[in-house]
């Protein structure tokens, strides 16, 4: 069924964002739980990274249901293709944020 498609790319962002969203209001960043052994941000940065995803994944829900209603299905399947570099460019954009609150791995000791 054509409509489940659509729906679907919907809810499961509806979903990721209320999770993150759930977080936030937890004071859990859940980003952090995830990706901590590859990076190191401040609680601050954690915070605002995961709140600009939360907004991201709710922005393509939204934008998702626009385009689901107001054009073809066909049009909307260009639409659902154009999501994946959309979110790569959005996770790229992030990384001057995430340099800004990263915080520095310990250096090394020396050997004895």
């Amino acid at each position: 069924d054509k409509s489940f498609i659509q729906i679907k790319i919907t809810a499961a962002n509806l979903a990721f964002g209320a999770v993150l969203a759930g977080g936030l209001l937890f004071k859990k960043p859940l980003l952090r739980n995830l990706m901590q052994m590859a990076i190191k941000l401040t609680d601050d940065g954690w915070r605002t990274l995961t709140v600009r995803w939360m907004v991201f994944f709710f922005a393509v829900a939204a934008a998702n249901e626009f385009v689901r209603h107001a054009f073809s299905f066909d049009q909307w399947a260009y639409f659902k293709i154009a999501l994946l570099p959309l979110s790569l460019a959005f996770a790229v954009a992030q990384a001057p944020m995430m340099i800004k609150h990263s915080i520095p791995e310990d250096p090394a000791p020396p050997p004895a």
